[in-house]
């Protein structure tokens, strides 16, 4: 097997013809513009087809690399990461295969690794009446106060802005104060495939309901376009594994969140 930079879609598009394609949402989002022209992407090749992926995108302040095959046993994305591992920065966020952490560039001093899920919408039935009116969209004027929102509650937060800008967010207001939020982090219109994120209350107004309220508006919303709607989250994150589970919402795969040293967006 060889390592390959990866130039043509239609190699990536092959390995991603998965039926649990919405594990690999993100790999989705950036096939496509404008997110391609910020990706590397990197293969282990078995002769002419991809064994293992790997994206490195670099818009952002602090470089992200997902490599990710949600196989628990797959030997091929260690030994991708392996040889992968010395032409990678020292310091980077990272999505992996949990088995394949200690692959990652010894650099990485004092990295913090969180396990994560996946989770899939797979029963829309179980979603709320809406309370018309209550949650809105939003957009480009409201990105101050989505981004003041996330800077209080939700200090980790990847805002890629244009997901606001197209109105892929919806929110709720109190008093005119935006204090509740969910929007999409990555989208895919070849596979229709959406991934929810940025979700988040303000601390003053938690246990009110708010999130399950703005996340059915969201899901609503993106229903007639995307059949697959997807997040993440914590497994520490208990409360919002209910949550997401009395929307609908089911583990498809897990993961482990790198951060290195400097992991700020």
């Amino acid at each position: 097997m060889r390592l390959a930079a990866i130039h043509e879609p239609a190699l990536i598009k092959e390995y991603l013809n998965r039926p649990d394609r919405g594990n690999l949402i993100y790999y989705c989002n950036n096939l496509e513009p404008p997110f391609w022209e910020n990706t590397q992407w990197f293969g282990l090749m078995a002769g002419e087809h991809l064994a293992a992926l790997a994206m490195l995108i670099t818009k952002y302040q602090v470089p992200a690399l997902l490599a990710t095959s949600y196989r628990p046993d797959d030997p091929y994305l260690p030994e991708l990461l392996e040889r992968l591992r010395p032409y990678l920065p020292q310091d980077l966020y990272c999505h992996v295969d949990s088995h394949a952490v200690e692959r990652l560039p010894s650099g990485m001093a004092g990295q913090r690794v969180s396990p994560y899920y996946n989770m899939k919408l797979v029963d829309r039935n179980r979603l709320p009446v809406l309370d018309p009116g209550r949650a809105v969209r939003l957009g480009t004027a409201d990105k101050p106060a989505i981004i003041a929102l996330l800077e209080e509650s939700h200090p980790d937060y990847l805002l890629d802005e244009e997901f606001c800008d197209a109105g892929y967010y919806w929110g709720i207001r109190e008093a005119g104060r935006l204090v509740s939020l969910a929007g999409v982090v990555a989208k895919s219109e070849e596979y229709a495939i959406a991934a929810v994120g940025c979700v988040t209350t303000h601390p003053d107004f938690r246990r009110a309901g708010l999130a399950t309220q703005v996340m059915a508006a969201l899901i609503h919303d993106l229903t007639p376009r995307y059949g697959e709607i997807v997040l993440n989250v914590k497994q520490a994150n208990q409360n919002a594994v209910r949550c997401y589970r009395k929307l609908g919402f089911e583990v498809i795969g897990e993961f482990a969140e790198v951060c290195g040293s400097d992991c700020r967006f």
